[in-house]
């Protein structure tokens, strides 16, 4: 356990201690339902279940970053945070042929861009233990307004500074995600892609997936923390 409160107790997650089918559920029944680029992209429960199970599993294998949030009473999951060492992330993933969702190229456009631009600053290469990548947060709608959502991305904050890590860094595609992101959690938005203008180059078709994307704002943010 790393905090709790009088009705919520928070803790790293552990496959031996947690029901993961029960987080990978809720990631999907969050991302799915509230997500504007999945919505758009239609994706559906099982592929969002089997890709979020896929991100689970990845990120127990590594590091001790991600958290679950439990009710006291009725020990059920009622929020779950994913985080990754980013180094770990791009060199040892099982996503890279997750090819149902172009978001998730997307993304890794926005992190290779932070990449250079921390190789550049730093005069290194990236290395272990130097950035936390947060994946994933869904709260459970039953909680919505109980501080949840900001406080997941604290208790990351906090457990990752004492690891060692020096950056996290998180995509943001709704407004309210980046707005606790950079005026509660003293972020700031390094680079941004307007979906509606990317081009897709998988498999050497080029195509523009989000070319009807139209929700304000639209654009995917890359947010930087210092820790």
């Amino acid at each position: 356990m790393i905090d709790e409160d009088e009705t919520y107790v928070y803790e790293i997650m552990q496959d031996d201690k947690h029901p993961l089918d029960e987080c990978a559920k809720l990631l999907a029944e969050s991302f799915t339902k509230f997500n504007p680029i999945e919505a758009y992209l239609k994706t559906t429960y099982d592929q969002f279940f089997s890709y979020a199970s896929t991100l689970i599993n990845d990120a127990l294998n590594d590091e001790t970053l991600s958290i679950v949030v439990r009710h006291k009473g009725t020990h059920q999951i009622q929020g779950v945070l994913l985080a990754r060492d980013l180094y770990l992330q791009q060199h040892h993933s099982s996503t890279t042929d997750a090819h149902f969702n172009p978001i998730i190229d997307l993304l890794g456009e926005l992190e290779d861009h932070f990449v250079k631009e921390y190789e550049r600053v730093h005069g290194t290469k990236l290395t272990e233990k130097s950035v936390v990548s947060l994946s994933l947060e869904a709260t459970h709608s039953d909680c919505f307004g109980r501080g949840i959502a900001t406080k997941l991305p604290k208790l990351l904050i906090t457990h990752a500074r004492q690891m060692g890590f020096k950056n996290l860094i998180v995509e943001t595609t709704h407004p309210a995600t980046k707005h606790i992101y950079i005026n509660k959690l003293n972020g700031r938005e390094l680079t941004s892609i307007n979906p509606a203008k990317w081009l897709w180059k998988r498999g050497g078709n080029d195509k523009y997936p989000f070319g009807n994307y139209m929700t304000q704002p639209n654009e995917v943010s890359l947010i930087v923390i210092d820790l």
